[in-house]
């Protein structure tokens, strides 16, 4: 190696060739939805909700069975066994507890398996005996619950999706006002008053969970 080569400096890397600098992702702020404390702050709007669920629905607690009642309760026998008839409630359709009949099912157009409602039907059965005067009043206070927790849990989602600008003012917010909307709809009459309808009840406050 000649002395030029020994005292010439070393070639500096190009602008093309150096790395580019890393740039760590930017952070996700969490909405309202997911904050930490969630019913530390937001539990008077939520209590609410279910104060105007019973406060809507709350006469028909002092009702009877109707209709589709009897397909599912009180002529249903899977159901009248209580806890004994939940393996049944999960194995069979839904109608075949009332109709004990294949034959009977089949005149039905389509299949019904909706077992989750039947099996809240057969707990009030065992916890609280056979159907009758009592129990209806129990059916319809648990159906008007679960429409007022599915309210609350419609009102958690909306929270994320529009967030307070000012949560002083949580009763002028869309998600409170949307929640308080869909408990006062009377579309949902049917669903609440009348006990058959915790199935559609149901549904909708597990669609809403996955949702979340």
């Amino acid at each position: 190696m000649s002395a030029k080569q020994k005292g010439k400096p070393a070639p500096r890397p190009s602008a093309k060739s150096a790395p580019a600098p890393t740039r760590s992702a930017p952070e996700i702020a969490l909405t309202n939805t997911f904050e930490s404390g969630f019913w530390r702050q937001h539990w008077l709007p939520a209590l609410l909700l279910l104060v105007l669920s019973f406060a809507l629905y709350g006469q028909a607690i002092r009702m009877g069975y109707v209709l589709d009642d009897e397909a599912v309760i009180w002529n249903n026998a899977y159901v009248q066994k209580g806890f004994a008839g939940l393996r049944d409630i999960f194995a069979y359709d839904s109608f075949m507890g009332y109709f004990q009949d294949k034959q009977k099912l089949f005149l039905l157009e389509g299949g019904r398996y909706r077992p989750l409602s039947l099996a809240t039907f057969a707990v009030e059965v065992a916890l609280f005996g056979k159907p009758g005067p009592e129990l209806a009043h129990v059916s319809h206070f648990v159906n008007i619950l679960l429409y007022g927790l599915t309210g609350i849990l419609l009102y958690r989602i909306l929270l994320g999706l529009f967030p307070l600008a000012d949560k002083k003012r949580w009763w002028f917010g869309a998600a409170f006002l949307g929640a308080a909307l869909f408990i006062l709809h009377p579309l949902h009459v049917e669903a609440v008053a009348n006990i058959k309808g915790r199935d559609e009840i149901l549904a909708l406050l597990f669609s809403l969970g996955a949702a979340y």
